[in-house]
């Protein structure tokens, strides 16, 4: 629409969409205002010797600078190096890539060249400029995320978001980490491939400016203005945000770029504008064909043959595979304006956020010596601004203190390893500790919850009662957690009990009642205490751990086939680890049966099988589900087949 009084071709409605665009420019000022922001956005640089220079990316990837694609642009950071700075077209405004800039024609002015648009295939005449790499220039990460706004489904909003790659995982996964340059009010667009230009358009905007021009910032203690320029490395979201974004909104048909995967809509549920898949197992014995440009070059070159300016652009805007679009538009409900408080929020918090960290006590009181913050907040705040990067803290009021008696006294001075006369009376004490090295931001673990502690070499699984904080001889304070500890049920070989096939571990559903004492670094993952169904006296309980290390598997996954005729067949016999070997005689692909004739291992020929019997009765119909796998080998004779070795 380009007018109030105009018609929206979708949803039949007059009027404009208020779109709350925050923009990135003024983002990325803001986040050069923040000394301690500018150290955590300068941690790709002072880890170079791990990707600059180097030609091939790491095989394994612990930050976004071991990826191939950050090692194809590590000339962006590079001060040493000097490249050719993109423009955009006259006419349409696209922008041009370096390349196409330098192998263009030189025009008839000296020192230009005559660049032709890719998209509008007009020429304009365009002086090359060059720079070089600084590392202060920022790599983003887009990511789209549509939510509901209230408990309403009629009310949906989205978010355009990112966050800074240069940062370090740890840093960059911080919910503060994430910033919002804009908010699109969902509920009133209509469900079109098309929807979401016009708000990615002044991102797009931003980012070629910040790419091609750069934005002056002024760095803390610098007397001077510094241009930084930005480029958008990778875009993240969950499946339906990257099909919404990606034009694959309803019509993802050909969902694949490498394969000619091609989906379908069920027959019997018209009103479905879902695609569906099928057909996986002859797909997984089959592979789809890829794709091969080869097959385009005619087509790409009677697009450049063709010199009329007109029909070139309707030869080069077609499209190959076609793909249903149907959309639907949602009425709005009264709740309006929520993007406009949202966008305010926002711009505040982010303007706010340089000053918010320049203090902790801003935050709340918190005791480096002792080890004790009065929140979560303080002290997550304390670990992530890498004063101390891997204590943990207790939570709560910093005057707690608890008496320990002879036989706690005797047990903390044989866990701290020091003499008895070496540990106080009484000691700081709390129900919850923060451990900062445990899970995402942190865990808080409290009083009553269980967990997975290593004492002397062993897991074993305690139940929480509080938590010390106890001088030792080095004058230092160390944090203990005192709890009482879960038996293990064993089999009469000795073994651990553990369920068939979650692995999860049995032990004694009542704790012992002698406490015992760990520091809080041998604290490794919560678990949950659960009531087997198993036993009937509720004496034992399950040890549901879903943070533990991936196990084994006690049984092998078997992925379904596609039999065709002519296959010797693995097939499921009447015990388990029983495999019989049937030759595909016939396959009933409508009732997925096979008729097989089985083979037996000939007595007189190792690994060469012979009909089991002969004659119409030796015909068997075996079910799909049945078939484990298709057996390796050939046949030496029309009557004998021989295994592969």
């Amino acid at each position: 629409m380009t007018s109030k009084d105009e018609v929206c071709s979708n949803c039949g409605n007059k009027g404009v969409i208020a779109y709350y665009y925050l923009g990135l420019q003024n983002k990325v000022k803001n986040w050069f205002r923040d000394e301690n922001m500018c150290n955590k956005m300068l941690s790709h640089w002072n880890e170079r010797e791990h990707w600059l220079g180097v030609e091939q990316s790491w095989p394994i990837k612990k930050e976004m600078w071991d990826g191939e694609r950050w090692n194809e642009l590590q000339w962006f950071w590079d001060p040493n190096k000097t490249w050719v700075i993109p423009c955009r077209c006259e006419h349409c405004g696209i922008p041009i890539p370096a390349k196409h800039l330098i192998e263009s024609q030189d025009a008839v002015t000296a020192g230009k060249k005559l660049v032709e648009c890719p998209e509008c295939l007009e020429s304009f005449e365009h002086s090359l400029k060059t720079t070089n790499g600084s590392p202060i220039n920022i790599a983003l990460i887009g990511h789209w995320d549509g939510w509901q706004a209230f408990s309403s489904s009629t009310r949906s909003c989205g978010s355009l978001e990112v966050s800074i790659a240069n940062m370090k995982k740890a840093d960059r996964s911080h919910t503060s980490e994430v910033y919002v340059v804009g908010f699109v009010p969902l509920s009133s667009t209509p469900k079109l491939p098309e929807t979401y230009d016009p708000f990615l358009q002044p991102l797009m905007e931003d980012i070629c400016e910040g790419f091609i021009n750069g934005f002056e910032v002024r760095l803390p203690q610098e007397p001077n203005m510094k241009r930084v320029r930005v480029l958008l490395l990778c875009w993240s979201g969950d499946h339906p945000g990257q099909c919404e974004v990606g034009k694959l909104l309803n019509q993802g048909k050909c969902a694949c770029r490498r394969c000619k995967l091609v989906g379908q809509h069920l027959p019997m549920n018209e009103s479905n504008n879902h695609m569906y898949y099928g057909d996986n197992r002859i797909h997984y014995r089959h592979k789809w064909e890829s794709r091969d440009i080869s097959l385009m070059l005619t087509d790409l070159y009677d697009v450049e043959a063709e010199s009329r300016i007109s029909v070139r652009k309707r030869m080069s805007s077609e499209k190959v595979f076609e793909r249903a679009v149907k959309g639907y538009t949602k009425t709005a409900s009264n709740c309006r304006g929520v993007e406009k408080t949202f966008a305010l929020a926002e711009s505040r918090r982010e303007f706010l956020k340089p000053y918010s960290t320049q203090e902790i006590g801003e935050q709340g009181k918190i005791n480096m010596k002792v080890g004790i913050a009065s929140s979560i907040e303080t002290a997550r705040m304390a670990v992530f601004r890498n004063d101390v990067p891997s204590q943990s803290f207790l939570l709560g009021a910093m005057d707690n203190m608890t008496l320990l008696e002879r036989d706690e006294r005797i047990k903390v001075a044989h866990t701290l390893n020091v003499p008895l006369q070496k540990i106080p009376q009484f000691s700081f004490s709390s129900k919850k500790c923060f451990l900062p090295d445990k899970g995402y931001e942190g865990t808080v673990c409290s009083s009553g919850e269980s967990v997975v502690v290593m004492l002397e070499q062993n897991e074993i699984v305690m139940k929480l009662d509080k938590f010390l904080s106890v001088k030792d001889n080095t004058e230092s304070y160390k944090l203990l957690a005192k709890g009482y500890l879960f038996c293990n049920v064993y089999t009469d070989n000795g073994q651990t009990v553990k369920h068939f096939w979650s692995g999860f571990t049995y032990v004694e559903s009542n704790p012992e009642r002698v406490p015992h004492f760990c520091t809080a670094d041998n604290i490794l993952r919560k678990v949950i205490i659960y009531s087997s169904s198993d036993d009937t006296s509720n004496s034992v309980s399950t040890v549901v751990e879903y943070q533990r290390h991936q196990e084994k598997l006690p049984f092998d996954i078997i992925v379904p086939i596609y039999p065709e005729q002519g296959d010797m067949l693995l097939v499921q016999g009447a015990e388990v680890g029983d495999v019989w070997y049937g030759y595909a005689r016939n396959v009933d692909y409508a009732r997925r049966t096979v008729d097989v004739h089985f083979f037996v291992e000939s007595p007189r020929m190792p690994n060469t099988f012979i009909r089991e019997t002969i004659g119409h009765a030796a015909k068997n119909v075996v079910p799909w589900n049945s078939l484990l796998g298709i057996a390796d080998g050939f046949w030496p004779s029309p009557s004998h087949w021989r295994k592969a070795v």
